[in-house]
């Protein structure tokens, strides 16, 4: 919602763009508006068409924001997880999996090593 308006109100100058965090392209529409707007109203044209198509692309860029904190959130629990079952004293490797040196099968023994 707060994207749509931001569009709607701010969106010739790109303010939609300085809220989805790009940057790059959010100064050059406010750049391109402001230095050309005196030409005729070429700038309010310019970044009109570029505020249609925006438009259009806001709700992907909703969606992949949404998806990135997702993300964010999953990886912050399994964290919290991992840190929990180490201060329990639970080790990663199961009891009946233990690595031990001796067990490695000969190919994975390298050719240096092997002479």
């Amino acid at each position: 919602m707060v994207a749509y308006l931001l569009w709607w109100f701010t969106g010739f100058m790109g303010g939609h763009r300085y809220y989805f965090g790009k940057t790059g392209s959010a100064v050059a529409m406010t750049l391109i508006f402001w230095l050309t707007v005196w030409f005729f109203g070429l700038g309010f044209i310019i970044t009109g068409i570029w505020m249609l198509v925006d438009v259009f692309q806001i709700s992907s860029w909703l969606k992949a924001d949404q998806k990135e904190k997702e993300q964010a959130a999953i990886q912050d629990i399994l964290m919290r997880r991992d840190l929990q079952n180490t201060s329990d004293g639970y080790s990663s490797l199961h009891d009946d999996e233990d690595v031990n040196v001796e067990n490695v099968p000969d190919s994975e023994v390298s050719s240096e090593e092997s002479k």
